[in-house]
């Protein structure tokens, strides 16, 4: 989870060398990926305890969607009122799995006040991350439908979600289904960097340094009652989710699988233990890096299947060293002894962050004729994939963000 002490970094460090590439690689990393957030309205999810303890809220903005940055820190218009809001530290975005457009708004808490962000979000679309006011919450409803502000009997919502819990985190992306237990329209929200352990299905797993992680989630998928497996190009064999257990894909399980970096792979019927027979859905593309997380998220139904892959917000998009195993080795020692010298780490926590920064920038970037580069000369794109691995750093390694300066 991106804090505001991450963000705080950046303002603290003066110094050169490592310290000076994570300032400019936080301030633009702060500018570029989302936090997390949870609702009070979760549809088919697992029940997690209900806290209400304080948590610092973040102020990111700009986070991508599809290459076109929404700047959720500016105040944004009601367009029939004319009336402003302040985005509030939660940020939402919704997947379109329904077979008709809905129309999105956030509204304030109290005297309700709805701002409408996107109208006519079509089937299969995904919409731009936004943040409700601080309190408010991000309101679904069917295209058209008005009346953003209702409190009771809403059967044109297709979901009203809300930052309620803190261990949920600040970022959620909302998958928009028809609920096949009420029939009605639902919102199955996906917490994307939510506190660790917790036990539910809407929690996503953490960053794993080491693997592309591809999070399969199938609410939307109809006519697969008793689950699917999957299987990737060039394995033998079905492939079990990350931490095993043989959980099948489908309903509200939310199975995590290390991908290769650029693979394909195929969904297979529950019964098909070997994943031998046809598929049911597939071939589909992925394309990850080590210490990156998809959503894969499927809609249709066996035999007619279809997949969005959706990076999750924040994570570092590592492209794979074009250096040998060697020259790795020997940048992942230089900057271990980097974050010696500057910020007193040593041990595992100096090496699971010197790894995830070298996979993000490349051995190949950061060492010439086998010495690591000054780093006070690398670029504003290096800076942002260092200071991405070092946000990162602080929830895979376990680093307290006040070593950074936070």
């Amino acid at each position: 989870m991106i804090t505001n002490a991450h963000r705080s970094i950046h303002s603290r460090l003066r110094r050169r060398g490592l310290a000076g590439l994570t300032v400019a690689g936080l301030a633009l990393a702060a500018c570029g990926g989302g936090s997390d957030s949870s609702s009070d309205d979760t549809g088919d999810v697992a029940d997690t305890a209900d806290t209400t303890a304080d948590t610092e809220p973040t102020t990111d903005t700009d986070s991508p969607v599809d290459g076109e940055p929404v700047d959720t820190a500016a105040p944004a218009v009601d367009e029939t009122s004319g009336g402003t809001y302040e985005p509030g530290a939660a940020e939402f975005r919704a997947v379109n799995a329904l077979d008709r457009p809905v129309d999105i708004y956030v509204r304030t808490t109290g005297l309700v006040e709805a701002f409408p962000i996107q109208a006519g979000l079509e089937p299969g679309e995904v919409s731009e991350f936004v943040a409700p006011p601080e309190g408010g919450s991000f309101v679904v409803t069917e295209a058209g439908a008005g009346d953003p502000t209702c409190v009771s009997t809403c059967d044109h919502f297709v979901t009203n979600l809300s930052a309620s819990f803190p261990e949920h985190g600040l970022t959620y992306t909302a998958i928009l289904h028809e609920d096949a237990f009420s029939e009605r329209t639902s919102a199955f929200d996906l917490w994307e960097a939510p506190d660790p352990g917790l036990g539910s299905a809407n929690a996503m797993p953490a960053p794993d340094p080491s693997a592309a992680l591809g999070v399969i989630t199938a609410i939307a998928v109809t006519d697969a009652d008793f689950g699917l497996r999957l299987a990737i190009n060039g394995v033998e064999g079905c492939v079990e989710p990350v931490g095993g257990g043989n959980v099948l894909i489908g309903g509200n399980q939310t199975p995590a699988f290390a991908l290769e970096s650029a693979s394909s792979f195929t969904l297979h019927d529950q019964p098909d233990r070997e994943c031998s027979d046809a598929p049911v859905g597939g071939p589909f593309e992925f394309a990850g890096s080590p210490g990156s997380r998809n959503h894969i998220i499927l809609t249709g139904s066996p035999g007619a299947l279809d997949a969005i892959v959706l990076p999750m917000v924040g994570d570092v998009a590592a492209a794979p060293p074009s250096a040998d195993a060697g020259d790795r080795d020997a940048a992942v020692g230089f900057v271990t002894a980097e974050f010696g010298t500057e910020f007193g780490l040593v041990g595992e926590q100096a090496t699971c962050a010197a790894e995830l920064l070298v996979d993000a920038v490349g051995a190949d970037v950061l060492l010439v004729d086998g010495e690591l580069v000054d780093l006070d000369l690398l670029g504003d794109d290096v800076a942002e994939q260092a200071g991405g691995a070092l946000v990162q750093s602080v929830d895979v390694c376990g680093i307290d963000p006040s070593v950074y300066g936070g």
